[in-house]
């Protein structure tokens, strides 16, 4: 940090504010509202897959028992009138680029 000493603020994550507490410092809220959908769509993209929590203590030990719990309770997706489950966000450069990929691989196998 740059620092000869760093405090640490540790809380207790099975409280339901610690969520706020850590994301507000990726993004202040008032920062995150003036952003475009497309500016939203790509810190989204950025955090995918990225750790921001880790666990320790006893935490750490029933990691497997809380995965599960989070499996077991996760609602049923329901599928759009269209029949689809999933869906995911792409600018207009993303959906051209992945649709002429498309036609390369069709006519390929044509």
């Amino acid at each position: 940090m740059g620092q000869d000493f760093a405090i640490v603020k540790v809380k207790d994550c099975r409280g339901e504010d610690y969520l706020h507490e850590v994301t507000k410092y990726a993004c202040k809220p008032s920062q995150l509202a003036s952003w475009t959908g497309e500016e939203i769509n790509q810190f989204i993209r950025a955090c995918t897959g990225i750790k921001f929590f880790s666990t320790f203590g006893t935490l750490f030990k029933m990691r497997g028992e809380i995965r599960q719990f989070i499996q077991d309770t996760k609602p049923e997706m329901k599928p759009c009138s269209c029949g689809a489950c999933s869906f995911k966000y792409q600018t207009e450069e993303q959906m051209i680029c992945e649709d002429a990929q498309r036609k390369k691989k069709r006519n390929r196998n044509a």
